[in-house]
């Protein structure tokens, strides 16, 4: 009557530290079982590999190289079989010029190889893809004075569906004191189109329609990248050593939103519906956290977000299935209050109380929760660690509507690490 996750993992991380940098590796092997309502087991599995080399090539520059390596298999009955190979490349350059500049810049590079099997229900089409995406970067954060700092910098990113896109950030800090910080950002974001807004199709095998084959969804052959323009303003203060506080407003306009549109007198193999950019929405709000020493051994955490999410239908959109709520459904509070207890014999103590708002579209009600975890350390390199989530309640939801929800359960987790 719920869903689940059985989980079985091991990893392993090896440094090797050098006067002037150091490797590491790190990699994990994962098998997943995800019970689902209504619906057999989604085995989920895979295996990824980290190499991280740092240099350091002067006093005033340093460099930095990533390599990832990851594979992941997903069998979702009824639905469809995934295979996903990953090739993920990444350098930095960080340098120091004039005094007065702290340059960051770099390249990257991902290739993934995605082979999607169709069920009865959904096709991938086409169905196995190769995927690119490139990107250089640069940033400089220039003192404008000893206590007034300037951020700037530029992204670009290319992908195989929508080309280029453009991610400028601009960030001003002043530390009014040793214990205070204003600051305040503009950047734009952007989410590029995945295989689910242009490959994604319904059902696997076309129907006719007046002796036309057609999908009931066909795609998204014209879907664009949905962006965001974010303002933040933000303040840190630490009045004394044992308590430190912060709040940051921020707003987000939102463009060109996923919505399915009418396409009824489309072509042979197109779809009655199709994903296209036709919402825009904004979201506004508030969030806050504190640190405070309590004792010498007790630490508390605690965290607040208050938001309002609008969004609506751009004109000549006719979109009346209710998936732009969908897409723009978030919880307008959220808390949390987190306490770490450090005991005696080399053990700890962390527990979290959250809080989640109600979710109008679809409707999901609102839920407290309770996760405890206790770590020893039993040797210098070892440690043991039991975890326990979602103890005030069996189960709760989190997202979606029946039948299909996303219903999340009690869970137990033991876990050892052993460092050498």
């Amino acid at each position: 009557d719920g869903s689940g996750l059985r989980r079985r993992q091991a990893g392993f991380r090896a440094d090797w530290d050098r006067p002037l940098g150091g490797l590491t590796v790190s990699g994990d092997v994962y098998a997943t079982d995800l019970a689902q309502l209504g619906q057999p087991d989604a085995p989920l599995s895979g295996a990824n590999l980290v190499a991280r080399l740092t240099r350091k090539l002067s006093d005033d520059s340093d460099l930095r190289l990533q390599l990832v390596l990851d594979h992941a298999e997903r069998d979702q009955q009824f639905a469809f079989i995934e295979r996903l190979d990953v090739v993920d490349l990444d350098a930095q350059h960080s340098l120091r010029v004039a005094g007065r500049h702290n340059i960051t810049w770099g390249a990257s590079y991902r290739h993934a190889r995605d082979r999607v099997t169709p069920s009865s229900a959904y096709a991938f089409l086409p169905s196995t893809r190769s995927m690119h995406w490139t990107g250089v970067f640069a940033q400089d954060e220039l003192a404008l004075h000893e206590d007034l700092r300037l951020t700037a910098g530029l992204k670009v990113e290319h992908n195989n569906y929508t080309g280029a896109e453009y991610l400028p950030n601009l960030r001003l800090a002043w530390t009014a004191s040793p214990t205070r910080l204003l600051w305040a950002s503009l950047s734009r974001t952007v989410r590029a189109p995945s295989r689910i807004d242009r490959d994604y199709y319904f059902p696997a095998r076309p129907t006719l329609v007046g002796n036309v084959p057609r999908y009931t969804v066909g795609g998204g052959p014209d879907f664009q990248a949905e962006t965001a323009r974010v303002a933040e303003l933000g303040w840190r203060m630490a009045p004394t050593p044992a308590l430190s506080y912060s709040a940051t407003a921020f707003y987000a306009s939102y463009e060109r939103l996923r919505t399915q549109e009418p396409n009824v007198n489309g072509p042979a193999y197109s779809g009655l519906l199709e994903i296209r950019n036709m919402a825009a929405g904004d979201v506004r709000g508030v969030e806050m956290w504190a640190r405070w020493q309590a004792r010498e051994h007790w630490r508390l955490n605690a965290g607040l977000v208050l938001q309002r999410v609008r969004s609506h239908l751009l004109p000549g959109s006719r979109d009346n299935r209710g998936t732009l709520g969908v897409a723009t459904s978030d919880p307008e509070r959220y808390w949390q209050l987190r306490s770490s207890h450090d005991l005696p014999h080399a053990m700890q103590l962390d527990w979290t109380l959250r809080y989640t708002a109600a979710l109008a579209r679809p409707a999901v009600p609102s839920y407290y929760e309770l996760d405890a975890q206790w770590l020893w350390k039993a040797r210098p390199n070892v440690d043991v660690a039991v975890a326990a989530q979602n103890l005030l309640h069996r189960s709760h939801v989190e997202f979606g509507a029946a039948p299909n929800r996303s219903v999340v359960r009690r869970a137990l987790a033991v876990k050892l690490t052993v460092r050498y």
